[in-house]
């Protein structure tokens, strides 16, 4: 029997430069602290780095085994170490072994001591005869738990990156299902993030975060019936302002004037540009600022709806250039760009930020659009940076 350590996981690489095997020879140690144990001794040990190859190579030339030298450690520059510990199994006779991974890194040392149940505790449930549905439900509301162990994070293993677009997707499908604690606490570290002149930062040019840090407090307040946190209400008027303070001068007969810089943003959409997607999460945020008003103090809450207003009126003239150019009201990514499928963006208009009716033409135009240029066998394909048939865009 054959326990393989290799350096992959579900999301991708996850290096592994230094391994040792203990002098009893029942665990290893990986990268000077993680651990990996057994609950018996190993009883032949190979491994191997990326200069010699796979150590699953190596297993297939058993003479070559019986003739190197065991070794018990090595190291990798390259972080491609490959191992494995070998259990004999006797003819007819059982053996069990048991491996154990310690999870004692980050966030995970604080929820240890919480059970499925606890989490799932006030979540909505759903009890339906057809088991696929009923499979693909209960393992999302598992992602959504293992997605939000206190920051919120687009990745439960390694990719634990916090970005205020994914942190807002996330925390709003925890409100649905009535995990409002969970929410709640995700939320309550926003403001930490928020820099001196109200920037939302997790990502530098990352000109959405804004809107979308407003309009997610704006919904928890909604959905909860609560009014925001001191600490949330000082964060959401520099957040709002910074809107404002951010956006391109309207003295200008470009076609991106009075819109958001040009950014990375939803980096899916492609190359670093004037994304539309930015203006809707901004005005939503602007909206979601001046709902979240004291109504005694209407001085700001008409400074909120004014931006807003603003940034609505450029963004409609610059859509109205673009259907000049492109002889359709269909909404490209950017003002500049072609119709291709970063336009997905622009249905963030529509859904679910409801900047529009749901019959608006120029957000029929861009659904019919996509439908017609961007679907392969009924899923949205993104053929840029992030490319494949993605679920999350369909």
């Amino acid at each position: 029997m054959v326990v393989a350590l290799r350096p992959y996981n579900p999301e991708g690489i996850s290096f592994i430069h230094q391994l040792e095997l203990t002098a009893k020879r029942r665990a290893w140690t990986i990268n000077g602290h993680h651990s990996v144990r057994f609950n018996k001794s190993a009883d032949r040990h190979h491994v191997s780095n990326y200069h010699h190859g796979d150590v699953a190579t190596l297993l297939k030339e058993r003479p070559y085994l019986q003739e190197v030298q065991e070794e018990t450690k090595r190291q990798c520059d390259v972080g491609m170490i490959t191992a494995t510990a070998l259990f004999r199994i006797n003819p007819r006779q059982s053996r069990e072994l048991i491996v154990t991974i310690p999870l004692t890194n980050g966030d995970s040392t604080l929820h240890n001591d919480i059970s499925w149940q606890q989490a799932l505790t006030g979540c909505c449930q759903l009890d339906v005869p057809d088991k696929k549905v009923q499979f693909l439900y209960d393992v999302a509301i598992r992602t959504l738990i293992l997605h939000s162990p206190t920051d919120v994070y687009p990745g439960p293993y390694t990719y634990k990156r916090f970005w205020f677009r994914d942190a807002t997707f996330i925390i709003h499908a925890l409100l649905c299902i009535g995990l409002n604690d969970r929410a709640e606490r995700a939320l309550d570290r926003f403001p930490v993030r928020q820099t001196a002149r109200g920037y939302f930062h997790s990502q530098d040019g990352e000109w959405d975060a804004n809107g979308q840090a407003l309009w997610i407090m704006e919904r928890f307040c909604r959905m909860t019936n609560q009014k925001p946190k001191a600490t949330w209400w000082k964060a959401i008027q520099r957040g709002a302002r910074w809107i404002g303070k951010k956006r391109l001068s309207l003295a200008s007969d470009l076609p991106h004037a009075g819109l958001l810089p040009a950014g990375f943003s939803a980096e899916h959409l492609g190359p670093n540009d004037y994304y539309y997607w930015d203006d809707f999460w901004s005005i939503a945020g602007l909206h979601a600022a001046a709902s979240l008003c004291p109504s005694s103090n209407k001085i700001l809450r008409k400074e909120f709806i004014d931006e807003a207003d603003s940034l609505q009126t450029a963004v409609d003239l610059s859509l109205t250039c673009c259907a000049k150019r492109l002889g359709r009201v269909a909404m490209p990514a950017a003002p500049t760009r072609r119709l291709d499928a970063g336009t997905i963006g622009s249905l963030a208009m529509g859904y679910p930020l409801q900047l529009c009716p749901a019959d608006d033409p120029r957000l029929i135009d861009t659904a019919d659009f996509l439908l017609d240029n961007c679907l392969v066998h009924g899923g949205f394909f993104q053929d840029m940076i992030h490319s494949d048939i993605n679920p999350y865009l369909t």
